[in-house]
């Protein structure tokens, strides 16, 4: 298994042995020069987020015709490996001739409340997360009425700025006018008459600042439908801020 420098060494090599500058890769792929160094960089996964890295990296391959490889494979196994350390098995327990009808009866009880307990623990922390994420969107609410709704007669004002670096694509008005990285401590600004969309690998790298009230970071990871409208702050379907009735 290659870890993300080493294919990142990879596809540099096979660009370069192929007489492609970085330029010429992105007007035949259309991916962004940024994201082209980050990958053969091998922090793409950094930068990105592992699923727009994976996209990216897969579209990057085929294009180097590095297909057949399992470069891709590779750089999805390592981030999983990572992820999820593998067990120990190095010390293997000696095997136990255990008579099954003469098992105590109290701990294999002991064993099924651990177990069970164990399930009612990650149940309670999933739950506990989504509260702690709606209580965030609550206080975001809350503590910013006044934004919205935006009077007509004004535009709507969005600035954002990188806590560190972070890909994203920005619609204006149904217009790409950004699709690019964004680096730690950059700032951007736009302007729009009814709609601005974000996609961002890392939202929690973004800082929001709309109609000159900071709003701070939206949410975490991949967020693919972040919508600012003159009604309001939404993600997908779920208001973040929106104008009071």
């Amino acid at each position: 298994m290659k870890n993300p420098k080493e294919i990142g060494r990879i596809l540099k090599e096979t660009r370069q042995k192929r007489g492609l500058t970085i330029d010429e890769v992105c007007n035949k792929t259309r991916i962004q020069p940024n994201i082209i160094k980050v990958l053969e960089g091998g922090t793409a996964g950094e930068v990105l987020g592992n699923i727009y890295a994976v996209l990216f990296l897969r579209k990057y391959v085929a294009f180097l015709d590095l297909g057949n490889t399992g470069l891709v494979s590779s750089y999805k196994d390592f981030y999983a490996a990572k992820e999820e350390p593998p067990l120990d098995i190095e010390k293997k327990p000696q095997a136990v001739n255990i008579s099954l009808p003469k098992l105590p009866v109290l701990p294999v009880a002991l064993t099924f409340i651990l177990i069970f307990f164990a399930i009612f623990l990650g149940i309670k922390l999933k739950s506990f997360r989504s509260t702690r994420e709606e209580k965030a969107i609550h206080a975001i609410s809350e503590s910013k009425p006044a934004i919205f709704p935006i009077a007509k007669d004004k535009s709507i004002e969005l600035v954002l700025q990188g806590a560190d670096n972070v890909w994203m694509k920005v619609k204006k008005d149904g217009k790409v006018i950004f699709e690019d990285t964004l680096p730690k401590g950059g700032k951007k600004e736009w302007s729009a008459r009814d709609k601005i969309e974000l996609w961002t690998g890392r939202a929690e790298a973004l800082n929001f600042t709309i109609n000159g009230t900071p709003i701070g970071t939206v949410g975490r990871g991949n967020i693919k439908n972040i919508q600012i409208s003159r009604q309001g702050l939404q993600i997908k379907n779920k208001w973040l801020l929106k104008a009071k009735k």
